[in-house]
Parts: C-alpha cells; structure tokens; sequence
C-alpha cells in the first residue's frame, strides 16, 4: 500500500463541524447497514450509488466511512471509487488518482500498490485510476478481489456513478452483499428512482434501502415553540 504525503483530509474537517442531528444520523445509516444480514454474516461490501449524477453520494460514501471507522471495534474500512468521469475520494481523503482499479483490473499493478492509505486512522481507499474503468470486462477478477477484501476490512464501501450515467452499478450490484440508493430530497423524480431500483433489481443487487440527502422534516411552528421550550 503506498502512503499519501499530501493528505489535506478536508472531510474530517468537515465532520467535526457538523451539527449532532447530521451524526446521528450517518450513525443511524451505519447503524442500519449492520443490522442487515447476508444469509448467515454482517454486511461487509456495499455499493452506494443515485438515480442520477450529483445526489451527493460520494460525499454519503466518505462520512459513512468516518462513521465505520469512529468505532474502536473496527478493523478497517476500505472506500473504492469506480466514478471515473468525477472521481471523489482522491480530493476527500487527500490521495493520489494513480495508480488505482483501473491498472489493478487490467494487471498493470497488485492490489497492494493501488489500495492507499490516509490520514485518517483505519481508513484506506482505492482510487479509481486514470483509464477508463470497465468492470464488466474484468468482472470475474473484481468478484475475486473483493471477496478477499470483504474479509480483510470490516467494510468496503463502493461509490459508484449513477444508475443513469453508468453500467458500472449494475455490473457490480449483484457481487456485493448490500446496495443503497442516494436520493436528493426535491430533485429526482419519482420515475427516475423508481427505474434505478428496476435496473439494480434486475441486476442482482439486495437494495438495503435509501439515503436521503437534503431531507427536511417540516414541523408546523406551533410544535416548533413547543420542542424548544
């Protein structure tokens, strides 16, 4: 594994201003994600992914590996980026884009020298790389990967294009264990979703269920004057 020199981590910086309902509920999605069985084990590898492009799910992706990683019980959490066109992690966690999964999948590298450490403790990540990620192609040596993965971190966390911009979350849907959909509150379609969960079902995938970004809970003003007293 090669190590970042240049790890800015923006994200933790982000995460320790949150407000206490914003962690508590990535706690709760964590949460959630570890009551949920794979026939006889936990979840270990999930494919995040949206309906259509900027839902925000790399940034669902990065927190909810902060939150994976915040338990002293964690082995380590691996977040992989399949987004090539607008690939995420690299500037969250500070790392390089290569080399990454595409030169893993097309036998330039071993795992070893693509999987990246970062400055935040128990977190590693693999970058996308610089060619074009084509999944289907190397399917096979993808689902043997991440079964050795899936045993040696407690959770790989993959954050996938959308399901309208992309093949990839179909061609991986149906290798991991879990699959949860990012909804931007207000901004996609009904129909929209509803054809995300058809593809990713059709393809395989166990849809663990929906992140919403940008939920507002209206409460009329009279109960608000009342909670706050």
């Amino acid at each position: 594994m090669r190590t970042s020199s240049t790890a800015t981590n923006d994200l933790t910086a982000g995460l320790s201003q949150f407000t206490s309902a914003e962690r508590f509920a990535y706690q709760q999605l964590r949460d959630r994600i570890l009551l949920q069985r794979h026939g006889d084990t936990p979840v270990r590898s999930l494919l995040v992914t949206s309906a259509r492009p900027r839902e925000g799910t790399s940034t669902i992706v990065g927190c909810l590996a902060l939150t994976f990683a915040n338990s002293a019980a964690c082995r380590g959490v691996l977040v992989v980026d399949t987004c090539s066109d607008r690939p995420q992690q690299q500037k969250l966690f500070g790392i390089h884009r290569t080399p990454g999964l595409s030169e893993f999948l097309e036998g330039d590298c071993p795992a070893a020298e693509v999987i990246k450490f970062t400055a935040v403790e128990r977190i590693h990540v693999l970058p996308v790389g610089a060619a074009e990620l084509r999944i289907l192609d190397y399917q096979a040596r993808f689902q043997e990967w991440l079964r050795g993965a899936s045993e040696e971190y407690d959770a790989v966390i993959i954050d996938a294009p959308s399901v309208s911009e992309s093949t990839i979350p179909e061609a991986v849907a149906s290798l991991v264990d879990g699959v949860v959909l990012v909804v931007r509150s207000g901004h996609s379609p009904r129909d929209v979703v509803n054809d995300a969960f058809q593809r990713l079902a059709v393809a395989g995938g166990r849809i663990l269920g929906v992140a919403m970004q940008n939920y507002v809970e209206h409460v009329p003003a009279v109960l608000r004057r009342r909670l706050s007293v």
